[in-house]
C-alpha cells in the first residue's frame, strides 16, 4: 500500500502552478490512498478549487481534514458554518471524503485524521500560564485570535475534536480486519514533532498554539499505531518512539511552506 500525505498548501499564497506540480511529484509515487491534511486553501472558493484539482488528477480515494487556514473568517462565511457545514459539504460535493469525526480502512489499513486543535499544551516546558492568559496573549501570537470566530475556547475546541478522533483509534484497534494504523493531523501532537527554537524570541510562548501534546499521549496507547504524520509549522521532522511493550511509532512533518508544497510518501 503507497500511502501520500500532503498539507500547508495555501493557495493562492501559493500559486496554482506550484500545486500541479506537487500533484504530479504526488502521481510519480502512485499512491493508493492520498490524505490532504489542512490548510489547502485561504478561502473557502480555494479550498474548494484545490480539491477538485486533486480529485480531477487522482482516481484513489482523497481524505480531507481542516486546517485553521481553512476555518479562517472571510466574506460570506463564518468559522462554525465552515466547521459543521461548508467544507464538509464541498469535500462531498468535490468526490472527496470528509475524514474530521470518521475512519478509513483499506488492505487492513486503517487511518483517522483530525485537525488536533491546540490545546496550549505545547508550551515550552518552564512556561506557566492560566488558560486564561494565553489565550488574552494569542493576539500578539497567533492569527486565529482575530480570524478564528466561535464560542469555544481553545482547550474546549481541542477537546471536541479529540474525543471522536480517539474514538475512530480504538474503533480501529479493536477492528480485527485491521492490523496498521495511521494517525493523521494537522497540529503536531507529540513533543518530538515540535520545534523547539531558544534563539528565537517569542517562539517558546507561541507553541502554546502549535499542537496538542494532551491528544498525543492518548494516541500513543493506541496498540496497532504504526505512524503519526502531522503538518501546520513548516518545518520538517521524522523519527521513531519507542513505547513499552509495543511496536514503535514513526512520526513526521510536513515541510511544506508558503511558494513551497510538498508530499510525505509512505510504502506500507
Amino acid at each position: 500500500m503507497k500511502i501520500a500525505f500532503t498539507a500547508d498548501l495555501h493557495q493562492p499564497i501559493t500559486p496554482l502552478w506550484q500545486i500541479e506540480q506537487l500533484v504530479k511529484e504526488i502521481s510519480e509515487f502512485s499512491p493508493d490512498i492520498l490524505i490532504l491534511g489542512g490548510d489547502l486553501g485561504e478561502s473557502v472558493q480555494d479550498f474548494e478549487k484545490c480539491l477538485r484539482l486533486f480529485r480531477k488528477s487522482f482516481t484513489c480515494p482523497l481524505l480531507v481534514y481542516p486546517g485553521n487556514h481553512d476555518l479562517w473568517v472571510r466574506r460570506f462565511s463564518d468559522s462554525k458554518k465552515l466547521w459543521f457545514e461548508e467544507l464538509p459539504k464541498i469535500t462531498k460535493e468535490s468526490g472527496c471524503t470528509w475524514l474530521e469525526g470518521t475512519s478509513y480502512v483499506q488492505n487492513g489499513i486503517g487511518i483517522a485524521g483530525t485537525i488536533g486543535w491546540y490545546d496550549y499544551s505545547a508550551v515550552d516546558s518552564g512556561i506557566t500560564h492560566s488558560e486564561l492568559h494565553f489565550a488574552q496573549e494569542k493576539f500578539n501570537f497567533n492569527s486565529d485570535a482575530l480570524l478564528v470566530d466561535w464560542e469555544w475556547s481553545d482547550p474546549e475546541f481541542a477537546l471536541r475534536v479529540s474525543g471522536p478522533f480517539l474514538d475512530q483509534l480504538n474503533a480501529l484497534d479493536n477492528n480485527p480486519a485491521v492490523h496498521t494504523i495511521i494517525a493523521a493531523t494537522h497540529f503536531p501532537i507529540l513533543e518530538e514533532q515540535i520545534h523547539r527554537d531558544i534563539h528565537k524570541s517569542g517562539w517558546a510562548f507561541s507553541n502554546a498554539y502549535a499542537g496538542n501534546l494532551t491528544l498525543g499521549k492518548q494516541v500513543l496507547k493506541i496498540k496497532k499505531l504504526s505512524q503519526v504524520l502531522s503538518g501546520h509549522t513548516h518545518i520538517g521532522k521524522r523519527g521513531s518512539i519507542a513505547r513499552n511493550g509495543l511496536n514503535p511509532v514513526s512520526y513526521q512533518v510536513l515541510e511544506a511552506d508558503y511558494q513551497k508544497p510538498a508530499m510525505i510518501g509512505l510504502a506500507i
